[in-house]
């Protein structure tokens, strides 16, 4: 017999079915072998002094990883923490942000918590160019893979972006591995350009929340001038180092979602629902009519889904 769910703050009791987390779109396994390299003897004596005020070992271990200077490399507590940057450094205050819809929530909400206007331009499994382009924006923010569609824009339609706007753009690769896409160098010799990458997906370490950005050192200089020293603890840096030397993992995690992926479009199938082709490692399924229903029904079993309404919410404000 099990006894009753423990309560929760509201009075209300917890189901205490386990929790499967897949509306974070992580993998389900830890890079612990990084971890464990990075405490290894008596490196956890790192952790009583302040860590580097810039994040510079990371920053010169991801650059020797590109072949680039570390110049053209900033670290940030999560890529939300550059994302938000980029925002406040790279646009003016009331300026215009062009993003797709629907696109990782994010992005909205730090535009309108920064003061900026969204501009949405309705996502396809191609990069809607031209009509980006007429949004005459401030800054452009693409992700590809976009979150939650899946698609991966080809390179010849992100540099057509870049080509015909004036605005600054950001191209957030978070599931770049597993798309085998890679951008990099599109911000290298263009300070209008950012390439944002993160070690919470691919490389199976979200907790220790650090993303990077490649880009121009001018584009560097931008994101550092906004950002205070010591914002990357050293538990963080030291973790990311290690995981930057394990390739492995990263093909791991990589396989583990192209094997599984076409099991599970091939189960949605069965149950008739209409699903998107994806190169991330996540798959958007609908539309379907009782969507809030499943979404529910699932909730209540433990099952942690994202549930996109018909009309997405609107954040901050």
């Amino acid at each position: 017999m099990t006894g009753p769910a423990p309560a929760r703050a509201d009075g209300r009791r917890r189901s205490t079915a386990p929790e499967v987390r897949l509306d974070l779109n992580t993998l389900p396994f830890v890079n612990e072998r990084a971890l464990r390299r990075a405490f290894a003897g008596r490196a956890w004596g790192a952790l009583g002094a302040y860590p580097d005020p810039t994040a510079e070992p990371l920053r010169a271990a991801i650059g020797d990883r590109l072949g680039i200077g570390i110049d053209r490399v900033w670290a940030g507590n999560g890529a939300d923490e550059i994302l938000e940057r980029f925002v406040r450094q790279c646009t003016p205050p009331g300026g215009v942000i062009a993003i797709l819809e629907p696109t990782f929530l994010l992005y909205e909400w730090l535009a309108r918590t920064n003061g900026r206007r969204i501009v949405r331009v309705p996502a396809a499994a191609e990069l809607p160019v031209d009509a980006l382009v007429r949004c005459r924006a401030d800054a452009y923010v693409i992700a590809s893979p976009n979150n939650p569609t899946g698609a991966a824009f080809p390179r010849g339609s992100i540099e057509e972006l870049i080509a015909r706007t004036r605005g600054s753009v950001l191209l957030d690769e978070a599931y770049a591995e597993f798309a085998g896409q890679d951008f990099r160098d599109l911000g290298l010799s263009n300070p209008r350009v950012l390439v944002v990458r993160t070690f919470s997906k691919a490389y199976g370490l979200p907790g220790i929340r650090v993303g990077y950005a490649v880009g121009h050192p001018a584009a560097v200089r931008r994101l550092a001038a906004a950002t205070p020293p010591f914002h990357l603890n050293a538990y963080s840096q030291r973790a990311a180092i290690a995981a930057l030397a394990d390739p492995t993992f990263v093909r791991r995690a990589v396989d583990f979602v192209r094997h599984g992926l076409p099991l599970l479009r091939d189960g949605l199938r069965r149950q008739g629902w209409p699903e998107r082709p994806s190169a991330a490692n996540f798959v958007l399924v609908g539309p379907i009519r009782t969507a809030d229903a499943i979404a529910a029904r699932l909730r209540s079993r433990g099952w942690r889904l994202r549930y996109l309404p018909a009309r997405p919410p609107r954040l901050g404000g």
